[in-house]
C-alpha cells in the first residue's frame, strides 16, 4: 500500500509539473485586434502577435451579440494575422475574440471587440467611395 501512495504521488507531481511547464509556454495573447473592410455580409479582423512569441496558427471566436450564432475558426500551420468573416448578416452586431497557438497549446483570448456589420445600401456606398467614385444626381 505504501509503494501504491507513493507511486500516486510521484505520478501526480509529474503530472502537474508537465501541466505547469505546458502552461508556461503557451503564446500570449494576440494584441491590436481590429475589424477592417467591413461589409454587409464580411468583415476582416486583423491582429499582431507580441514579440518573441512562437505562434504556428490562430483562433477566431465569433458570435452574434443577441447570441443567436456562434462560429469558431481555428487555422494552424499558418502565419497569417488576419481572417474573412464571411456569411454575416447585414446591420447586426457582433463579438470576436482571437487567441493565438502554439505548440504547447493556445494562448488566453484577446479582448473582446464589437462591430456592427453595414447594411446592403451602406456598402454599395462605402464601395463606391473605397474606388474613388462620386454620384450626382440629376434633377
Amino acid at each position: 500500500m505504501v509503494h501504491l501512495v507513493t507511486f500516486m504521488s510521484l505520478v501526480l507531481s509529474l503530472f502537474g509539473c508537465h501541466i505547469c511547464f505546458a502552461g508556461a509556454n503557451r503564446p500570449a495573447a494576440p494584441v491590436n485586434v481590429s475589424v477592417t473592410h467591413l461589409r454587409a455580409d464580411s468583415a476582416t479582423v486583423s491582429w499582431n502577435i507580441p514579440e518573441g512569441e512562437t505562434v504556428i496558427g490562430f483562433a477566431v471566436s465569433q458570435q452574434r451579440q443577441d447570441g443567436l450564432m456562434q462560429r469558431f475558426i481555428r487555422e494552424v500551420n499558418t502565419t497569417s494575422r488576419a481572417c474573412i468573416l464571411w456569411d454575416l448578416d447585414e446591420d447586426t452586431d457582433y463579438i470576436i475574440q482571437v487567441q493565438s497557438v502554439g505548440v504547447y497549446g493556445e494562448s488566453l483570448a484577446s479582448k473582446k471587440i464589437h462591430f456592427r456589420t453595414l447594411k446592403k445600401s451602406e456598402h454599395i456606398q462605402s464601395t463606391m467611395m473605397d474606388q474613388g467614385k462620386h454620384v450626382c444626381w440629376i434633377i
